[in-house]
């Protein structure tokens, strides 16, 4: 388990063993996100001034329309489908966004391993919003780095083990404007393990997270600034 410190915790909620995440489990857990939290919002804060930077740019009407500063939140029906949440905003220009989000999302029975009765995650995540056929279309491509800080138990046991991975992500979708600056955002995407824990040990059995993880869903937003 490559040396790290394992938080596991059995049926009744009493933890055996501590991590050194400045964590705490129970019947409730409490994550110390802050310096995570920390790292995300700097690089949000330095591709958002970048895009700032380039609404002064002087040119033709068109180029400044396409460098307009638009921002914007949004949630998406996956994690609320699994009694969870997404909270995610965006800031940047039409054709080009960047997007920071945070999720927790509990794994349905049908795409969690026969040996577990209870998987969830809470995921972080940094990504590039991109309109590649131009600020008009309303097809979109994405990429990022994401981040899974999961708990899974042993349904013999009920034993329960932490584990944390890293995923790089690819997703596409359509944009759709509703009502006013409402919006909806069919898409499809596809997680790739990048890194973290492998063969976690969970009561008498053995969790290895999935290298490929697809991904449909559908976004919906609120634009604060139209295109």
């Amino acid at each position: 388990m490559h040396g790290r410190k394992r938080k596991v915790v059995s049926g009744n909620g009493v933890e055996h063993t501590l991590s050194g995440r400045f964590r705490f489990s129970g019947h409730g857990r409490i994550h110390w996100w802050a310096p995570r939290g920390a790292l995300y919002a700097s690089l949000l804060l330095v591709f958002g001034a970048t895009g700032l930077g380039s609404i002064s740019a002087s040119g033709s009407p068109q180029t400044q329309a396409q460098n307009r500063f638009s921002a914007g939140v949004e949630t998406d029906a996956l994690p609320l489908a699994t009694g969870g949440y997404l909270a995610a905003a965006w800031m940047g220009t039409p054709r080009v966004q960047v997007r920071a989000l945070a999720a927790r999302v509990h794994i349905p029975d049908l795409a969690r391993p026969d040996a577990f009765d209870r998987q969830e995650i809470d995921a972080v995540a940094v990504l590039i919003d991109v309109h590649p056929l131009g600020a008009s279309s309303p097809w979109w491509v994405a990429g990022g780095l994401v981040h899974w800080d999961g708990r899974i138990r042993d349904a013999s046991t009920r034993i329960s083990s932490d584990y944390d991975v890293w995923l790089v992500n690819g997703s596409a979708g359509w944009h759709r404007d509703v009502w006013k600056n409402l919006y909806v955002r069919p898409w499809a995407g596809l997680s790739l393990r990048a890194g973290g824990d492998r063969d976690i040990r969970v009561g008498n059995a053995t969790y290895d997270p999935r290298l490929l993880n697809p991904e449909l869903s559908v976004k919906m937003g609120w634009r604060f600034t139209r295109e």
